[in-house]
């Protein structure tokens, strides 16, 4: 019985890490696409500005 939940637990526990991870790398992920294109569009946005100046 105990050998049984200290496996559920393990169990848990590792789904908690790996949901975790996941969380993690999707919002850095998200931010870092979020901040690139952000970079882009305001490079565009400059040389757009120059060529039109």
């Amino acid at each position: 019985m105990t050998n049984g939940m200290t496996f559920i637990h393990m169990h848990i526990h590792l789904s908690y890490i790996h949901t975790y991870i996941y969380i993690y790398t999707h919002l850095s992920t998200s931010l870092y696409i979020h901040l690139t294109y952000a970079h882009l569009h305001t490079y565009s946005f400059i040389l757009v500005h120059t060529l039109l100046v």
